[in-house]
């Protein structure tokens, strides 16, 4: 897999390089890949996550960890489709640091209990969508 080109940052020394966005007008630009599972959560999303282990190591991938909190990346990855929220997302595989976020249920986000730690919120759905069709 070709990775974007490592521009400098404007923030930082010349010697430090910060990978570029994948737009080469505008490099600071991020972008969200959805990631639409048709098939198994369970078998699919370990294959995805060691995909994405390249673009990790380079600090493409917009991060998430108890100890840094959100960390902004030049690409977002979000789960979408078949993609189960609990062991997908939450699950250990995913965990540290989290790099697939979840497309949470637009229509059911007002039913759930604010308590549940299972909640949709912004260290694990940066997203939210719901069936035009089925619900507007």
């Amino acid at each position: 897999m070709n990775s974007p080109p490592n521009i400098s940052s404007p923030l930082s020394d010349k010697a430090s390089k910060v990978p570029a966005g994948v737009f080469e007008t505008f490099p600071n630009q991020a972008i969200t890949l959805l990631i639409d599972l048709k098939t198994s959560s369970d078998s699919t999303f370990p294959i995805v996550l060691a995909a994405l282990q390249p673009l990790l190591k380079q600090n493409y991938l917009t991060t998430w960890s108890e100890e840094k909190g959100l960390v902004p990346g030049p690409i977002t990855v979000v789960g979408t489709g078949n993609t189960n929220f609990t062991s997908a997302i939450l699950g250990p595989a995913n965990s540290n640091p989290r790099i697939i976020f979840f497309d949470a249920p637009l229509a059911t986000l007002a039913a759930l209990h604010p308590k549940d730690k299972n909640n949709y919120n912004k260290n694990n759905s940066l997203y939210a969508s719901v069936s035009y069709n089925a619900d507007i």
